[in-house]
């Protein structure tokens, strides 16, 4: 009974190796290259070219080898080529397709060339290919593949939108995957470089295991790894390296474990004795959820510049929660320091963040509650150490176009407050009030030199003697064309502030901003202390003089 099964086996495998020789026999090359390029002018109306002869084995896998495959263009295209390739091999292995199994061994291609072209109209070069994409393959028939194998590939791409001609280009492209299908695991690699002009230019490349999940509609990445470095963009040398341990993606949601980012960019000097600037990225994620009930955990973040103006700024946040399009953090920390005009700085500020956007509700970002401070040590601004406090809130809603909010700030014993709202819809407006109790800037600020022509006072005492005088409305400066537009109307109260040989009191003014002119409207009359008459010969005759107060 068991040589009788052997030879029934042996049996039909010579009459299935018998079938793929006579099929093999049988088959005419050439004939089916042009019915394959009749098939292609049919469908999309392109003009196939296969340039070197079609070779096929179909032993121990059906495996087709061809090369030379160019592709021409439609519509504004045709008669151009959108694609070419070099040489292209495929391989199918046969007994998977008796159970209605299509298994792809291997898929490779060389030196493959696309063009893509945007229209002025938003419409692309490909848009008839893709209506056409799943149309190839049964639906009820399940395709694996077990490996993808991309070299020296090479991407263009040509946008003629509305704000012009704008090309990227891609080559020396790569691609390697392990197996694909409906639930497959393997490594994935992707490279290449991008050219913008020929001095703009970065190259990449990642690197991830992978595995795929079709019925749960998932890709799941570990290890992952992006690499970017290149020059240009007014910068000798550009890395970006981004690592984690887990991404995992769904239908509407994301997921990413340990993430870590670091970035740098170099701004080489000519001259030898000048210093390189640099600019320095590093961000830490412990976890993030982006779901519809989400949570980011302990991000931390850090920037800094190195050179003639350097500047640090950290960030940090315990967590923050979100559910339904709203998102609410716990504190976050933010510090900074930095030197500017020979000016040595440090700032922090502490608030909570709130952020809607689901499509239920309007959008919106508000700070709450925020507090910090501002610190600068003695130098060419300041004559002493000074810290300014600072507390308030800001709300901003995109859709509505509108901001608003608040601003208290304290130096010693003075006090500022300051309230806003602003409307950026065309002409943008903005209305504020600003009220200060008292505030003496001799012991802090620097004295500010004259120049040519003009009192130390400068615009200041422009502004005082307009605002001191009893022609409300005059115009008191001309703003530049980009101003010409913007509206600002609000109230400015003074209970007495002191500069140099300036000295307010008592100021109460409307101020109103429209067509690029500044007017106040004065409501109290302010005083500004004896001017030398020296200068008072220098005052320009178009300004009225203020009236003397007390100093």
């Amino acid at each position: 009974m068991r040589r009788k099964k052997t030879w029934l086996l042996a049996f039909f495998l010579l009459l299935f190796l018998g079938g793929i020789l006579a099929l093999r026999a049988g088959f005419d090359s050439e004939a089916a290259k042009l019915r394959l390029i009749a098939e292609v002018k049919a469908r999309t109306g392109r003009d196939l070219l296969i340039g070197q002869p079609v070779r096929l084995r179909f032993l121990p896998r059906l495996a087709v080898e061809a090369g030379d495959i160019r592709l021409s263009g439609a519509g504004p295209e045709a008669g151009s080529e959108v694609f070419t390739l070099a040489r292209f091999s495929g391989a199918i292995k046969i007994l998977p397709l008796l159970r209605g199994k299509i298994v792809i061994n291997r898929i490779e291609m060389r030196a493959p060339s696309l063009h893509v072209t945007r229209h002025a109209d938003g419409s692309t070069s490909l848009d008839d290919l893709l209506a056409l994409r799943g149309e190839a393959v049964d639906g009820d028939m399940e395709v694996q593949v077990e490996k993808v194998v991309l070299l020296n590939g090479r991407l263009l791409w040509q946008d003629e939108g509305a704000a012009g001609s704008r090309r990227l280009e891609f080559d020396e492209l790569y691609l390697r995957t392990g197996r694909l299908g409906a639930e497959a695991r393997g490594k994935l690699e992707v490279g290449g470089k991008l050219r913008m002009g020929e001095a703009n230019h970065l190259s990449l490349r990642f690197e991830s295991l992978y595995a795929l999940h079709a019925e749960r509609q998932r890709l799941e990445l570990r290890q992952p790894s992006l690499v970017l470095k290149g020059e240009g963009w007014g910068y000798s040398a550009l890395r970006l390296e981004c690592s984690g341990r887990r991404v995992l993606g769904g239908p509407a949601s994301l997921q990413l474990e340990n993430i870590v980012l670091a970035g740098r960019a170099e701004r080489g000097n000519a001259a030898p004795e000048q210093e390189t600037e640099s600019l320095v990225a590093e961000l830490q994620l412990e976890k993030a959820i982006l779901a519809e009930a989400g949570e980011l955990r302990t991000l931390a973040a850090q920037f800094a510049r190195t050179g003639k103006a350097p500047a640090s700024l950290r960030l940090d946040m315990a967590a923050m929660t979100g559910e339904a399009g709203l998102w609410k953090s716990e504190a976050l920390n933010l510090a900074g320091e930095g030197r500017w005009s020979e000016q040595e700085f440090a700032a922090r500020l502490a608030t909570s963040i709130h952020i809607g956007f689901s499509p239920e509700t309007s959008r919106f970002l508000r700070l709450d509650a925020a507090q910090g401070e501002l610190r600068a040590t003695p130098g060419a601004m300041f004559r002493q150490a000074t810290r300014i406090g600072l507390e308030g809130n800001l709300e901003m809603q995109p859709d509505t176009q509108e901001a608003k909010g608040r601003l208290a700030a304290t130096l010693d014993d003075s006090h500022l407050s300051l309230d806003w709202n602003a409307d950026a819809r065309d002409p943008p407006r903005v209305r504020l009030e600003a009220r200060l109790d008292h505030l003496n800037l001799d012991p802090y600020l620097q004295a500010k030199p004259a120049s040519a022509g003009q009192t130390e006072s400068g615009n200041v005492g422009s502004v005082v003697g307009n605002a001191s005088s009893n022609n409300a409305g005059t115009a008191v400066n001309e703003a530049p064309g980009a101003w010409e537009r913007l509206e600002v109307t609000g109230r400015v109260r003074v209970g007495a502030l002191r500069f140099h040989d300036i000295f307010l009191e008592n100021l109460d003014s409307r101020l109103t901003l429209r067509g690029g002119k500044l007017e106040l409207q004065p409501q109290e009359k302010a005083a500004s202390a004896g001017k030398q008459k020296k200068r008072r010969r220098q005052r320009r005759p178009s300004v009225p003089a203020a009236p003397a107060g007390k100093k």
